[in-house]
């Protein structure tokens, strides 16, 4: 089922969607939802996790304890973790208040109107991509189960400390 509605998805998708080797449109233009300013989030860092979740969705609620001690670990070697709020059934007040009220780790975004959710390709979530600091798809999986951790430790060098 999720193979089909992925494919559902991905077909009434409008414009290019990138895929795994190709670059994202960057910059990607997102909205602080505590703030609510527009963020412009550009390449540059040695790699850039970009984490799609919701607030009402449990497996990526699930993650975000162990995103939390990935980004501690990682956040010196040049990780950057962009959490990206999709726009389906999630407002910029229950956001703000997710934000104020967890602390979650990485910079929160909301792409408010799915442009970046589109361009990635993304139809399901949680959904993870690392990019490289050219903006480049480099990995994406479905979960942090999916593999990301080693990923992220072959492209900084580094292994996990704890």
């Amino acid at each position: 089922m999720r193979g089909i509605r992925a494919l559902v998805l991905g077909l009434t998708l409008v414009g290019p969607v990138a895929a795994q080797g190709q670059a994202l449109p960057l910059p990607l233009q997102l909205t602080d939802p505590v703030k609510g300013t527009v963020v412009t989030v550009k390449a540059g860092a040695r790699l850039t996790h970009l984490v799609f979740f919701a607030t009402w969705c449990p497996p990526c609620l699930a993650e975000m304890a162990r995103l939390q001690e990935l980004e501690a670990s990682w956040g010196r070697q040049g990780y950057r973790l962009v959490l990206v709020a999709v726009q389906t059934r999630q407002t910029a007040e229950r956001l703000r208040s997710f934000v104020e009220g967890e602390s979650p780790p990485g910079q929160v975004l909301l792409d408010a109107d799915g442009s970046v959710q589109r361009a990635a390709g993304v139809a399901d979530l949680p959904a993870h991509l690392l990019l490289g600091p050219d903006g480049t798809i480099v990995f994406r999986a479905g979960s942090l189960a999916d593999g990301v951790v080693p990923e992220v430790e072959k492209r900084l060098g580094v292994r996990r400390r704890g």
